[in-house]
């Protein structure tokens, strides 16, 4: 059982709009800032609310999946591939409040591992190659043509696994989401301390209004055309800042968008951060 002391009442008021509601689950996510204590005790009960329902809808997923190949070519075959089509959803969405919530946390578990950029740029590419979206959609539409160009000679980084991969992963995913034709190029290259990971597509690129505010959570473009809840940039802004990297982009709008990430090939973790790979 876990216990925890939610506060009636705030201390403080809320400083603007932004606070306020649904957005105010993100916007205390930069380390840079200070968190009020209350604020951070809340977005700690969501973190733990959403790790304690994704449990039940993995159960779910894992049923209706069953059935769905048991029930095949009869009547109920929408309905179970609809059960297991908005369960998957919602365990995406779970997994993004959950991260979202560890962020706020001093202690965010890193492991120190070598990682081999090439490898994990390969896995990332293979698996968007065959990703279907919410939508249950082609992530990569058949007008774009998805290339990966990672030597194998690059030197291993000094990081998370994991975390780079999800990080990798999601920069990826949004530029196949926003290309519609053209293409979507991973490359890399690497100096005497750190690798910078290049994400390049041709897809509808970030207006100018909105690209200072890229990396702040719920911040999406054209909600009326495209999923998501406007998170995953901000969390992964501040993973790559978490591993000692950095990471920036270049856009034009109707031409295209560049992400770079870069990584120091040998990192020095903070002793709090890290737990050293077996």
């Amino acid at each position: 059982t876990v216990k925890l002391r939610i506060p009636k009442q705030m201390k403080q008021p809320p400083e603007s709009k932004q606070q306020r509601g649904p957005v105010g689950f993100g916007y205390y996510m930069d380390l840079d800032k200070p968190v009020p204590r209350e604020r951070k005790l809340m977005k700690r009960t969501a973190g733990l609310l959403a790790h304690e329902l994704r449990v039940p809808f993995l159960g779910i997923i894992g049923v209706s999946d069953s059935l769905v190949k048991s029930e095949e070519k009869k009547p109920m075959q929408k309905q179970l591939e609809m059960i297991h089509r908005c369960g998957t959803r919602l365990v995406d969405v779970l997994d993004v409040v959950r991260d979202a919530a560890m962020i706020l946390e001093k202690r965010v578990g890193l492991l120190s591992q070598k990682v081999k950029m090439s490898q994990i740029c390969g896995e990332v590419g293979g698996a968007l190659q065959i990703a279907k979206d919410k939508r249950n959609q082609p992530v990569k539409k058949k007008e774009v043509e998805f290339s990966t160009d990672v030597p194998d000679s690059l030197p291993e980084v000094e990081g998370d696994r994991n975390k780079m991969a999800k990080v990798i992963h999601h920069v990826v995913e949004n530029a196949l989401k926003f290309t519609h034709k053209g293409h979507v190029k991973i490359s890399a290259t690497a100096s005497s301390q750190e690798i910078t990971m290049t994400v390049e597509d041709t897809g509808i690129g970030i207006p100018d209004e909105v690209q200072a505010e890229i990396f702040k959570p719920f911040v999406r473009l054209e909600p009326q055309n495209y999923y998501g809840l406007g998170l995953g940039l901000s969390i992964v802004y501040e993973v790559v800042k978490l591993q000692g990297g950095k990471l920036g982009f270049e856009s034009a709008l109707g031409k295209g968008t560049k992400f770079f990430m870069t990584f120091p090939i040998k990192r020095a973790f903070p002793d709090a951060y890290v737990s050293r790979a077996p």
